[in-house]
């Protein structure tokens, strides 16, 4: 039994998140070019450098574990994703609170 979502396979979804991950580890939140303020903390560099990118690969895995059915663990990792991107969003409007304005 394979699942589906809006239409298409898991697996195609699961593909699609790891394509996004892959896209967010190149592709990251960088501080301004311009920005002469204080540098950021270890913590917010470190939310905005991995958090958006191991989203996606949570929501991947929770797709390919859910492919054969409903999974415990797929869920777990899907409720992972969601408080991992949560964190990520919190943190990347408090670090666009402190950047200069344009």
């Amino acid at each position: 039994m394979s699942g589906t979502f809006l239409g298409f396979p898991l697996s195609t979804w699961a593909l699609v998140s790891l394509a996004a991950a892959v896209f967010y580890f190149i592709k990251w939140p960088r501080p301004k070019a311009d920005w002469h303020g204080p540098s950021r903390l270890a913590f917010v560099h470190f939310v905005l450098r991995w958090f958006h990118s191991a989203v996606w690969v949570l929501l991947g895995l929770a797709c390919f574990l859910w492919v054969g059915g409903p999974s415990g663990l797929a869920s777990v990792l899907a409720l992972a994703a969601l408080v991992v991107y949560l964190i990520f969003l919190v943190t990347l409007i408090a670090d666009r609170r402190h950047s200069p304005p344009p």
